[in-house]
């Protein structure tokens, strides 16, 4: 996709048109995952199987969603005809509320993902450094004092055998982990969190 703002737009009509089929139509809602699953399927089939790979392409298929559900909010807000709630976990069409029209210029997330230059300019470091950042301001209560029996235990969480010989190889282990305890994936929360756990742990040891 070219950096200017007309020549994107026209790349991401199908997906927005098929992201306001959905979500108009979907009553209970559904999460960020769910959605990338239908726009992978027929008779969207606008995101590959390769959508959620890797980091890099994780950020984009996550940026090109929420750019076009942004775009919706804004629409429905101007047509008056509903209202968009957007987050990872649950987007949801809600009955439209005048007073929220007024919190469109205000909010912060909107800005960004409405901001094209922000999908052009962001390379596979850029995505490293923003998971990077992210796992440092996590709690990191009783990592430093962690024992054997606590890193043993952090190792089965991430189905490693011994200690990973670097953060690319931990982080790879790490997604594949988070995946498939993933709350859509069959998982649950708790899991999530002790995946994540061990990650933090581990992450600390390497370092």
């Amino acid at each position: 996709m070219k950096a200017d703002q007309a020549t994107a737009s026209q790349h991401i009509a199908p997906l927005r048109e098929a992201i306001a089929t959905i979500v108009d139509t979907c009553t209970d809602g559904l999460s960020e995952h769910q959605l990338i699953q239908q726009l992978q399927q027929a008779p969207y089939e606008l995101f590959d199987k390769q959508a959620l790979a890797d980091s890099l392409r994780l950020f984009q298929t996550h940026f090109l969603v929420f750019h076009c559900l942004y775009l919706l909010r804004d629409e429905w807000r101007e047509q008056q005809y509903a209202e968009l709630s957007i987050s990872t976990l649950k987007i949801q069409k809600q009955a439209w509320q005048a007073q929220t029209a007024a919190l469109t210029q205000a909010d912060p997330l909107r800005r960004y993902y409405l901001d094209w230059q922000q999908f052009e300019q962001t390379d596979g470091a850029d995505v490293e450094a923003l998971l990077d950042s992210f796992w440092r301001q996590q709690p990191l209560s009783d990592l430093e004092t962690s024992d054997e029996a606590q890193l043993e235990q952090a190792l089965q969480q991430l189905a490693l055998n011994q200690m990973p010989v670097d953060l690319k190889q931990l982080k790879r282990h790490y997604r594949q982990r988070l995946h498939q305890v993933h709350p859509d994936k069959g998982g649950s929360n708790a899991a999530v969190q002790q995946i994540q756990w061990a990650y933090q742990l581990i992450e600390r040891q390497l370092r």
